[in-house]
């Protein structure tokens, strides 16, 4: 049978505890090391936004394609803070102001260095007449807030029967 002393259970209660603070010491030195690695330095040159060969002239009822790209241009794989979706595309009348809409959905992307990120929208349009495709892209990295639009660009529909 072992007898042990309160004086010796005292002794390695203290050990358990020095040893407790010292872990607990070094996680928070990690924890603050990894949490001070300084941001890649990006500027609105580190990106591009542009809608690919888009149709300018397109037939009522017909389903047609449209898409957006976003670029890394930079060196660096970024995290991308943003509403949903990451990037937008949509026709509107020639006369209709343009909408913005606030994703309420906070998401984020991660984009390896000169990755490219591409969207494709489907668009109808029933009624001919003059349009309008938007499209823009919104997002912050590291609290730093970018934003990319695209020209309008005019896209004529015609009316079914006139195209055949």
């Amino acid at each position: 049978m072992v007898i042990v002393s309160c004086t010796n259970m005292k002794k390695w209660r203290e050990q358990g505890m020095r040893k407790a603070a010292v872990w607990i010491g070094m996680v928070m030195v990690m924890l603050l090391s990894a949490c001070s690695a300084e941001l890649p330095k990006l500027s609105a040159d580190s990106f591009s936004f542009s809608v690919i060969d888009p149709e300018t002239e397109i037939s009522a009822g017909e389903e047609v394609g449209f898409t957006a790209q976003l670029s890394n241009l930079s060196d660096h794989d970024v995290v991308l803070s943003h509403g949903d979706p990451l990037l937008v595309l949509y026709l509107c009348s020639a006369e209709d102001e343009a909408e913005e809409g606030v994703g309420a959905v906070l998401a984020q992307t991660a984009m390896k260095a000169h990755e490219q990120i591409d969207k494709e929208t489907f668009i109808r349009v029933e009624e001919a007449g003059d349009y309008r495709l938007r499209a823009y892209c919104a997002f912050s990295i590291g609290g730093e807030e970018y934003r990319y639009e695209c020209e309008d660009i005019p896209i004529k529909v015609t009316d079914a029967k006139s195209a055949e």
